[in-house]
């Protein structure tokens, strides 16, 4: 377990968005608005990379955007926006549960080290369309988002990576409330038959 920890407070670190600072935590800007600091938020979390990593990055952030944007799989993310609950947990946890399919896919070879920095960057990808389509996104609703996709991996990392014991589930890592199911998430589990590809 020390080396998930390590990971991902490690990735932690790298996620805080100086841009966050522009934009009043709970005010909303102008429809659509998000978009410029989103993009200066993915360019400082590629300026915290290590230059070896950045193209695992890209192709691992490629092919999330792929599973989110797709004519075949964006139904799953607008089902689930549309659904019940607060906005900021609907996209934490949908993107761990984008994660956990990427994941997968790589054949559990993603790198842990970019982890954190995929998700932060799918969490202000999905932030970005919110405010696009409906308006009203605010930093404050990105970063409950980013705190719970932080504990969702931790989550997820404990099960799949620290599971040499069949049946040992980490104790107090899962916040309340917070068990994705089909209306709680950007991906829901019918999205887990799009084409295998590597990461």
């Amino acid at each position: 377990m020390a080396l998930i920890d390590n990971q991902m407070n490690s990735a932690n670190e790298t996620q805080q968005p100086d841009v966050a600072e522009q934009q009043p935590a709970g005010q909303p800007g102008e429809k659509g608005s998000f978009a410029s600091q989103g993009q200066q938020f993915i360019k400082a979390v590629y300026d915290k990379l290590d230059p070896k990593d950045k193209g695992s990055l890209d192709r691992i952030v490629k092919a999330g955007s792929q599973i989110m944007f797709s004519k075949d799989t964006h139904k799953y993310m607008l089902q689930a926006l549309e659904g019940e609950g607060d906005m900021s947990e609907k996209i934490g946890m949908g993107i761990v549960q984008l994660m956990t399919i990427l994941y997968e896919q790589s054949k559990k070879s993603m790198p842990l080290q970019l982890m954190m920095p995929a998700a932060s960057i799918f969490v202000e990808l999905a932030c970005e369309y919110v405010d696009k389509e409906q308006g009203g996104m605010t930093m404050q609703i990105f970063s409950e988002a980013l705190k719970l996709v932080g504990v969702g991996l931790h989550r997820m990392l404990s099960g799949k990576i620290g599971n040499e014991q069949p049946g040992t589930q980490p104790q107090g890592t899962q916040p309340p409330g917070s068990q994705p199911n089909a209306q709680a998430g950007l991906i829901n589990n019918q999205a887990q038959g799009v084409p295998q590809g590597g990461m």
